[in-house]
């Protein structure tokens, strides 16, 4: 069901293809045009995440949690044996596969991390020229500005504003570097994979429809989530257990203890299923949320590519400065960005929701079942 979400992009028509892969080819073309010992490597994001499954110290936790909830396995398994306690067999077994799905869930965390931290590195690496750009365009502004107050042609305010703008910019650019910086270290502490920024990163993700209602999403939920299910099996095991005592003669308090045990299970798992009802439509919403804002991008994503078409004429008939037509393809650039970055978002935000339904996450190969 994921499979058809994580893939190179595809593109439907040719003009939507020359927009957003012209940057991409012709970086490629300055990468052919280089010499072996500059080129840099590529870096996919299975290779990212084979990485975590080698180094990130939560998966190893969460692998040797599940190593020894196995080990315990085997040794109640063996104590009953002689027990032959249909109760302690439940909950042996109940233990153990609470265990597994505790792992499972750290793996499906692990994975998604690292899909957010490759896109969010990927984004700050395509971003940081762009705002070097801008602060050229904003010196260069305040050169020429400069200028004109010498001549007599600007005033004070002019050569004010021009100085805050360049201001702005610098403080943007910074923060993008202290943002790819920080985005380095968090992919290196969770992949083991130093200098990612030296790697291309080349992984693209596609948004797509919501397949269903959020009613189904939520019924499918109820019905898939394991901590219901373990949520029932306590159910169940409590029940055998107060049936056991009535029927053995135990005392009337123990049979009081054990009817308010069952009681609280049940209001448990009334509680779980309603936190789960809740975390659906709060993961359905951001979906939506995401394909509502996808859509202003794409007009957004229109409107720069006109002002592109009709500043590189007006720039061509001698009537802007190079500077100008450079500020509206950076706008253009920073538009493609911003719709690659929704469709990230929208991939990560639907994993999640898979994750919420009870769906095992096939991001990787390493098992440990």
């Amino acid at each position: 069901m994921n499979s058809k979400f994580l893939r190179s992009v595809t593109i439907v028509t040719m003009g939507v293809f020359f927009l957003i892969f012209t940057p991409a080819l012709v970086y490629a073309e300055q990468e052919e045009a280089m010499p072996d010992s500059e080129k840099k490597e590529v870096l996919t994001i299975a290779e990212a995440l084979e990485g975590a499954w080698q180094n990130n110290l939560d998966f190893q936790k969460a692998s040797l949690t599940l190593d020894n909830a196995r080990i315990a396995y085997g040794k109640a398994r063996a104590n009953i044996l002689q027990s032959q306690s249909k109760i302690d067999t439940k909950q042996a077994e109940l233990n153990w596969q609470q265990a597994q799905n505790t792992f499972e869930e750290s793996k499906n965390g692990t994975g998604v991390e690292i899909i957010s931290l490759y896109n969010d590195l990927k984004h700050l690496i395509s971003t940081l020229p762009l705002k070097e750009k801008k602060v050229e365009l904003a010196q260069n502004n305040l050169d020429r500005v400069k200028e004109e107050i010498k001549a007599g042609t600007a005033g004070e305010l002019e050569g004010l504003a021009a100085q805050i703008s360049l201001g702005n910019t610098r403080q943007q650019l910074q923060n993008t570097e202290q943002q790819l910086e920080t985005a380095i270290e968090n992919f290196f502490l969770a992949t083991g994979i130093e200098n990612a920024s030296q790697f291309i990163l080349t992984s693209e993700f596609e948004k797509s429809m919501i397949e269903d209602s959020l009613n189904i999403y939520i019924a499918t939920a109820l019905q898939q989530r394991k901590e219901i299910q373990f949520a029932m099996k306590k159910v169940d095991i409590a029940t055998d257990h107060l049936e056991q005592l009535k029927l053995t003669g135990s005392p009337s308090l123990d049979i009081d203890k054990a009817t308010n045990d069952l009681e609280l299970l049940q209001i448990s798992l009334k509680l779980l299923q309603d936190s789960v009802k809740s975390e659906m439509r709060q993961k359905y919403q951001q979906l939506e949320s995401l394909d509502a804002r996808f859509q202003l991008l794409e007009l957004q994503l229109v409107q720069a590519k006109k002002n592109l078409e009709n500043a590189t004429k007006q720039f061509q008939a001698g009537l802007i400065a190079p500077d100008e037509l450079s500020s509206k393809e950076i706008s253009y650039q920073e538009t493609i960005l911003e719709v690659q970055k929704n469709k990230e978002s929208w991939y990560v935000a639907y994993l999640n929701l898979q994750v919420s339904l009870g769906e095992k996450l096939e991001l990787g190969e390493k098992n440990e079942n």
